[in-house]
């Protein structure tokens, strides 16, 4: 169920980055709610990253609006309560894993850290590196340290980066358990991006698709089950019209478009009756009405513009 937008951990409106003349982020939109973990998806240069970048104040924004945790970033000069994980890791590589956690709660200020800081290896399954250096860590066992890293201080907001980079499925399983665990005992929230469309599909409740810099839609997990498992696509001479017409027609569903404008519903055996019904009541010249049915990643990959290889 979609939240108001007063819980909205995360509000962009028109936000944009632009480095020299290429414009990295364009006018994008975005809605991340109370308690999300918000699958975000899109090719590499889609923008992700510099989304992120941007969220956690790493980067401004050339125009726009962002909200984060309540605060416009754009005027907000104190903690931003985010946790981040944005391409690689910054360690300490000559440190271990505990001196590593325990240097930046020592620099955030937190009070005998260190019994949280062993909570948090624990957490990503690196209680028993002992003195280690980071240095001679695998990438997995980095990139778990990263995910610990960011959770100093108890964020509100965490924002990962392709978090299973380096990650075997056992790894992977354990990563994904840890962080559903944190979002519903202690409500974070998590922003996810991901080319691993499998494991975000197991654990987000909410996805994003970005493309060349642009959100293309947002929708819940339910949408995205409904429609990934069977899709009716729909064009016709005057798209307005038809978007007016099947918004009618089937009030219960929802519907999104694709990047080449098709207007897409969920594909159930009634729902493809009723459209074709409700476009021949109205005279709309049809040309194209397809129920497909596609895997997750074809879905997405609709949604992105780019076709399939099969």
């Amino acid at each position: 169920m979609t939240s108001p937008e007063t819980a909205c951990i995360i509000r962009a409106r028109g936000l944009s980055k632009q480095y020299g003349n290429a414009r990295v982020v364009n006018a994008l939109n975005m809605n991340v709610h109370a308690g999300d973990i918000y699958g975000f998806v899109g090719r590499n240069g889609a923008g992700k990253s510099t989304t992120m970048k941007l969220i956690c104040g790493l980067t401004r924004a050339s125009e726009g609006e962002l909200q984060v945790l309540g605060h416009d970033l754009a005027r907000w000069a104190g903690p931003t309560g985010v946790g981040s994980l944005i391409e690689a890791p910054g360690l300490l590589e000559k440190a271990s894993a505990l001196d590593n956690l325990l240097y930046k709660a020592y620099a955030l200020g937190i009070e005998q850290p260190r019994p949280k800081c062993e909570e948090l290896l624990k957490l990503v399954g690196l209680s028993n590196t002992g003195t280690k250096q980071a240095r001679n860590f695998s990438l997995g066992m980095k990139q778990r340290l990263g995910i610990a890293l960011a959770l100093v201080g108890e964020p509100k907001l965490l924002l990962l980066d392709e978090p299973f980079n380096g990650l075997d499925p056992a790894a992977t399983h354990e990563m994904r358990e840890a962080l559903q665990k944190l979002n519903k005992e202690q409500g974070l929230t998590i922003v996810v991006s991901s080319h691993v469309l499998d494991q975000l599909n197991r654990f987000a409740t909410r996805f994003g698709v970005i493309d060349a810099g642009t959100m293309v839609v947002e929708f819940d997990a339910e949408h995205m089950n409904e429609m990934a498992a069977g899709y009716i696509r729909v064009r016709c001479t005057d798209m307005a019209k038809a978007a007016q017409t099947l918004a009618a027609a089937l009030p219960e569903a929802q519907i999104t478009s694709a990047n080449d404008g098709a207007l897409l519903l969920p594909g159930t055996e009634g729902n493809l009756g009723k459209v074709s019904f409700a476009l021949y009541n109205a005279n709309l010249q049809v040309l194209e009405l397809v129920r497909t049915q596609h895997d997750i990643e074809e879905f997405f990959l609709e949604l992105m513009g780019k076709p399939s290889n099969s």
